[in-house]
């Protein structure tokens, strides 16, 4: 059970990440002029006319995806040992840089 939810919960803060790289794709000037120009709905509009509104929430909501992910490690690896540690500090590292760096 422990490794499907790190798995689910990985593809959730892959899922916002690419969320937030699209909509900070959007905030350049060019992208932003033709959502205006072509009638942008009620949603976008208040985030492209406060950024911060759409952009803290979803940074929370990676990083409690992240710290559940390392929780949900150091349950399953029961640290016992320093080398387990470095396991789940490696392995938490890994999947971050994956999922939110390379993908």
């Amino acid at each position: 059970m422990t490794p499907l939810l790190v798995f689910l919960l990985a593809c959730i803060a892959t899922y916002l990440g690419t969320v937030e790289t699209a909509f900070s794709a959007l905030m350049r000037l060019s992208l932003r002029l033709v959502a205006e120009r072509n009638g942008r709905s009620q949603v976008v509009g208040r985030y492209l006319d406060d950024p911060v509104e759409f952009f803290v929430p979803v940074r929370l909501l990676i990083g409690a995806c992240w710290a559940l992910i390392v929780v949900l490690l150091i349950r399953a690896v029961r640290l016992d040992a320093p080398h387990r540690s470095l396991i789940v500090f490696v392995t938490a590292v890994g999947k971050v840089v994956v999922s939110e760096h390379v993908i």
